[in-house]
């Protein structure tokens, strides 16, 4: 496999990594303020914090052969959560992630912005079923693709993650799969 393919397949699994981005949009819309429909009553959006929260905490590793990192904190308590890490860990091609989780008014749905190195950002919406957080996102700048994820936080603490994209058909199918556990 050349450095190319691996460099993207790596961004990839990393940005199914990461659970959680809020503020950097806020700073460019002057009616944020305006908009903020009080999430706190919003159940979809307590729904989806509530289990975003259950990540908070410790330092979460990959099970697998690709080694990667993060760790969640709240940065403002039960409204945002950003997430912290690395991925392809020991490789040439390891590199920083950050990411940030909170409100979107507009959309009524828990938004996500995702950092990838110096060069690759990536937005998207997350919204919680039962144990499951499932996103829709795609890239800003640095990969111009468009994905789901679905992470499944088990009874036993293992989050799965599982990255999809479109195939030639149009249709979205598993590009891979990954479990974490938590480190203290």
């Amino acid at each position: 496999m050349n450095t190319i393919v691996i460099k993207h397949r790596t961004k990839l699994i990393g940005t199914m990594l990461s659970v959680l981005t809020f503020l950097v949009c806020i700073a460019g819309n002057p009616n944020a303020h305006a908009q903020d429909a009080s999430p706190a009553t919003d159940p979809g959006f307590e729904a989806t914090m509530k289990l975003f929260g259950k990540m908070v905490g410790g330092t979460w590793a990959t099970t697998g052969a690709f080694k990667a990192e993060l760790k969640y904190e709240w940065r403002v308590p039960g409204k945002a959560i950003r997430g912290t890490g690395r991925a392809a860990i020991g490789t040439p091609q390891e590199f920083p992630m950050e990411s940030l989780y909170g409100w979107d008014a507009s959309a009524k749905k828990v938004y996500y912005l995702d950092f990838h190195g110096h060069d690759t950002i990536y937005k998207g919406l997350v919204a919680a079923s039962g144990n499951v957080l499932n996103g829709e996102f795609e890239g800003m700048t640095g990969d111009n693709g468009k994905y789901r994820f679905s992470d499944e936080l088990k009874e036993d603490g293992t989050l799965v993650t599982t990255m999809f994209g479109k195939n030639k058909e149009g249709k979205w199918v598993s590009l891979h799969s990954m479990s974490w556990k938590r480190k203290p």
